[in-house]
């Protein structure tokens, strides 16, 4: 939801105006129409080829010739496409927020499983490409992110998602993670004996993100993963 706190001034604006007494004269609907203009644009850029057809045709409209009836169908048409909007919005936040643990006994093989679990994995939004190592044993994933974080972030992330994957990718054997300037290789081999856990034994994403962020907590032991 974080990207559509730039809504919130233009739409203010918009509710204000519809409030006026004067919102009904061929003035009122322009202004209408300039503050749903402002609105759309707001829009995310995933969703924007659906709103183009919608504002490149209201840059042509000559509201001196056409009148107040063509700009009321027009501010019809924006408000149904903000409606759409609004609900593949909700779609896709859903879909985001999905159980990762619909995806245990996945394999490397898998893409589409691999793509969305890391996608919902810590700094998902920065990752930058997925490479899998199926060819040959050990079974890898490299992960590619685009971020400048402290080095901290970087092995807390690195733990955090390979924990993951080794509990859901049931073959991974080795994650590989590339930041800026910085690579970890953690193994599946290694990361359980620091826990001293079975990972394949979680069964929930509950379960499984309480134990991970209970051991995060102590930075000196996330520090001696990597020595």
């Amino acid at each position: 939801m974080k990207e559509w706190h730039k809504l919130i001034p233009p739409l203010l604006d918009l509710v204000l105006f519809l409030n006026r007494k004067n919102c009904r004269d061929d003035s009122g609907e322009k202004a209408v129409y300039d503050l749903c203009l402002k609105l759309l644009i707001q829009l995310e850029r995933n969703y924007m080829i659906l709103l183009l057809p919608t504002i490149v045709y209201s840059y042509f409209v000559d509201y001196s010739r056409k009148g107040g009836m063509q700009v009321r169908k027009i501010i019809k048409l924006m408000f149904f496409s903000m409606a759409v909007m609004l609900f593949l919005n909700g779609c896709s936040s859903n879909s985001a927020n999905e159980d990762l643990f619909q995806f245990k006994d996945s394999f490397v093989g898998d893409n589409s499983a691999v793509v969305n679990i890391t996608n919902q994995l810590h700094s998902g939004e920065h990752l930058d490409g997925v490479e899998l190592k199926t060819k040959e044993k050990p079974y890898g994933i490299i992960l590619n992110y685009d971020m400048e974080k402290p080095e901290q972030e970087y092995k807390e992330t690195a733990i955090y998602n390979a924990t993951y994957l080794f509990a859901l990718v049931q073959n991974a054997d080795l994650i590989t993670f590339h930041f800026e300037n910085q690579e970890y290789k953690v193994t599946k081999e290694k990361l359980q004996s620091w826990y001293g856990t079975d990972l394949s034994e979680f069964t929930t994403e509950e379960e499984l993100e309480s134990f991970v962020q209970e051991q995060l907590e102590d930075e000196n032991k996330v520090n001696q993963f990597f020595s």
